[in-house]
């Protein structure tokens, strides 16, 4: 069978899928039930590269020849590319080859996998060390399919989408910056976007299929045109277990760098194709700390197009004139990277709603949980699991520190990058761990204050210095020899210093946490969580004058499940947007009220229905949850009734003065609000801001929701350092493109 000789057939559903008389189905096990009731009675598998043994293709043969044993005999694969893999491999061994059909579930597995005859199985912990060249005699393109395909997902294969198109279909450039761009076909609802995402993925296929064609078996050097992206890509993906299409769009977006600066790709395209890319890409920690120039270099080096040792890079000079080179280096590659990243996370983006679509939400877990579900779980080694999921940034260090600390018995130094929640969290767990650790933060966390907690520490036995390690400061912290009865703390100032010494009760220890001080305690109900999830871990929490007294219960040596609601700070920014005509629907809205930001809600309606009454002013007390005031303020702007946010002090102590950095941002867009001792007045009128404005973020994530919403009436922002969202909501800019807004680099 021939490349050519595939047939390419579209369809509206699975019920509309036509099947040969001999038919075998292999199906997914995973897809919808109807999908699997609509092929008959197929052979359900697991997905995934277990599927790809030696072992699982003879189990999988012996189910095929239990349903047929005699030719004629067609294999239709039904499902993503581990699937296509393994159904392939077994179609062209079995009786030295049987018919073959693709019927890919995913855009990734239609615009790559499902074509150009490659199979392959792992042999051992090897991928793809096992394989076949052979071509389907059909594949089936299911609208249904992607019609029902998650965005994440959806964003995966227009990478590969991309990277076909810039390869070798200038043309179609035009159609892909069309309608929208890349930000509608990767976020815009399928019956919008649809069929012009169904005539690209053509135009991808049929790029792959000339490029296949004219270099079948991998001999003639042309085939490793598709490897374009893939260099950077795959050492990105083993380094940091981004997906394949994240993992490839680094790569595109670092080809461009090196095409741009020393290929001649000139700066209109290159600027074009990091447009492309830059819509696809979520920000991600893993990606900002992968700064290790050595690993990153072996990983580029051991790529598996090279020939005797000698690395083949792919690079364009122009749209469609992709070209091999060899005098690019690992090191190079890595340059290039660093570029990439800084480029993605530091250019201003411009924000402006071209459309009202409807969406409904899928919010990660609350940050604030996982990071006192995580403490918890350190602290009672494998009776923990946590039912709940997030990639923001405070709780991807956070994990990675818990890892690195229950790695080394000993003494150990850590990086806590720039969350104050990590590291304070970290510096309790310090004291009350044998040894030394060094922990180790960026300039600017440390200037925040930590006081209170380290007094706490000290006077409760532990050592902790100032400590500068390779230029990088930080504190060494010694723990206490004996657990204290007793530990005060001062907690005007932050709840976060109260939580971090709860949190030790995980391990069993008895003691009392009292308030020093004025016996005041800054967002109490971030402490009343962590109080609540450490009742459901087993700890007896009493509390007393003046304080708490914790101790075990026979409850804290058995497993447990945590589990941690959606984040109600990510969901207040859509809870507000509503005042400003934005709908979108929560999947799974944090209803248990442990989340303070779990307010915001009942705040966007009281502060609705205040501006629909005609309500001159309307006023908000905001001392448990101050990090509502940047959306609260943005919407209120928008809206005739005046708003005076009070009781919200502690947002000049956060990493720098929040209502002063809040009321700058806003002037220097065009909108007037004015800074109070303890919060903020929102004068009466609707403001608009001035279009093309730069909307400064100051680096907090709750700013740069902020400045989105101030362009939900109309007008179009530059919004500086967007990428800042990573903190605590990396889908976001995401969520933003399936709303109707366009989001482009600048």
């Amino acid at each position: 069978m021939t490349v050519t000789e595939s047939l390419i057939v579209r369809v509206p559903s699975f019920a509309a899928l036509a099947l040969p008389e001999d038919a075998v189905v292999v199906a997914d096990a995973g897809l919808p039930r109807a999908w699997l009731e609509a092929l008959g009675d197929p052979i359900l598998v697991e997905a995934g590269e277990s599927l790809k043994r030696l072992a699982s293709i003879e189990q999988l043969a012996e189910q095929v020849l239990a349903r047929r044993s005699t030719r004629p005999l067609t294999l239709v694969a039904v499902g993503g590319g581990s699937v296509g893999d393994a159904v392939g491999f077994l179609a062209s061994v079995l009786w030295r080859g049987v018919e073959l059909w693709h019927v890919p579930t995913t855009l990734l597995a239609m615009v790559d996998s499902a074509h150009g005859g490659k199979t392959a199985v792992n042999l051992g912990h090897a991928k793809n060390q096992l394989g076949t060249f052979y071509s389907a005699s059909r594949v089936v393109l299911v609208d249904q399919a992607l019609a029902t395909l998650p965005l994440e997902q959806r964003r995966d294969g227009l990478a590969e989408l991309v990277k076909g198109l810039w390869l070798g279909d200038a043309d179609a450039l035009a159609m892909l910056d069309a309608e929208g761009g890349v930000d509608a076909l990767a976020a815009a609802p399928f019956e919008v976007a649809g069929e012009r995402l169904m005539a690209l993925l053509q135009r991808a296929i049929d790029v792959k299929l000339a490029i296949v064609e004219r270099d079948m078996f991998e001999t003639k050097g042309i085939r490793t045109f598709l490897n374009f992206g893939h260099t950077v890509g795959h050492t990105v993906e083993l380094l940091t277990g981004v997906s394949h299409g994240q993992a490839v769009c680094w790569g595109l977006l670092s080809a461009s760098f090196l095409s741009g600066a020393h290929m001649g790709l000139d700066v209109q395209q290159t600027a074009r194709l990091r447009r492309h890319v830059y819509a696809l890409l979520t920000p991600a920690q893993a990606i900002a700390s992968l700064t290790d120039r050595e690993r990153f270099a072996a990983g580029i080096a051991r790529d598996k197009k090279r020939i005797n040792a000698d690395l083949r890079s792919i690079c364009l000079r122009a749209p469609g004139e992709p070209f091999v080179t060899r005098e690019v280096s690992p090191e190079d590659w890595f340059e290039a990277f660093r570029e990439a990243v800084e480029w993605f996370e530091s250019t201003p983006a411009l924000v402006e709603r071209r459309a009202n679509h409807v969406a409904s939400l899928s919010i990660a877990a609350s940050k604030s949980e996982m990071n006192r579900a995580l403490v918890i779980e350190h602290l009672r080694p494998g009776q923990t699991a946590i039912e709940g999921h997030s990639t923001a940034d405070d709780v991807v260090w956070l994990k990675s520190c818990l890892k690195a600390l229950r790695e080394n018995d000993g003494p150990a130094q850590i990086y806590c990058g720039e969350g104050g929640t990590t590291f304070r969290f970290l510096v309790a767990v310090s004291a009350a761990r044998a040894g030394e650790t060094l922990l180790l933060a960026s300039a600017r966390l440390l200037e925040r204050p930590h006081t209170p907690l380290y007094d706490a520490l000290r006077a409760a036995g532990a050592s902790i210095e100032p400590v500068v390690v390779d230029g990088v400061p930080g504190v060494r912290v010694v723990g206490w020899a004996s657990w204290p009865e007793r530990v005060e703390v001062s907690a005007a100032g932050s709840s976060q210093y109260p939580t971090a010494l709860a949190l030790l009760a995980a391990s069993g220890a008895s003691f009392v946490l009292a308030l020093g001080g004025t016996g005041e305690m800054a967002s109490e109900p971030y402490f009343e969580m962590t109080l609540d999830l450490l009742r459901r871990a087993g700890v007896n929490v009493q509390r007393e004058d003046g304080g708490w007294r914790f101790g075990p219960t026979p409850q804290l040596s058995t497993a447990c499940t945590l589990s941690a609601e959606a984040d109600a700070s990510s969901a207040a920014v859509w809870a507000m947007g509503r005042l400003v005509g934005v709908e979108a629907a929560i999947a799974r809205a944090p209803v248990l009220g442990r989340q303070p930001d779990a307010r915001a809600a009942s705040l966007a309606a009281s502060l609705g229905q205040a501006d629909r009454d005609g309500l001159e002013r309307l006023v908000i007390e905001l001392s448990e949850a101050p990090d509502l005031a940047p959306v609260l303020v943005a919407v209120a702007s928008q809206l005739d009734c005046a708003l005076e946010i009070v009781g919200a002090a502690h947002l000049r102590h956060k990493e720098s003065d929040r209502i002063g950095d809040l009321v700058t941002a806003f002037e220097r867009v065009g909108v007037r609000i004015e800074a109070r001792e303890d919060g903020i007045f929102v004068p009466p009128g609707r403001q608009r801001a001035q279009d093309g404005a730069l909307f400064e973020t100051f680096g907090d994530h709750r700013l740069a929701m902020a400045g989105l919403l101030m362009s939900a009436s109309g007008a179009s922002l530059l919004i500086e350092r967007p990428m800042v969202v990573a903190k605590s909501y990396p889908d976001f800019w995401h969520h933003v493109r399936s709303l109707g807004w366009s989001v482009v680099p600048r």
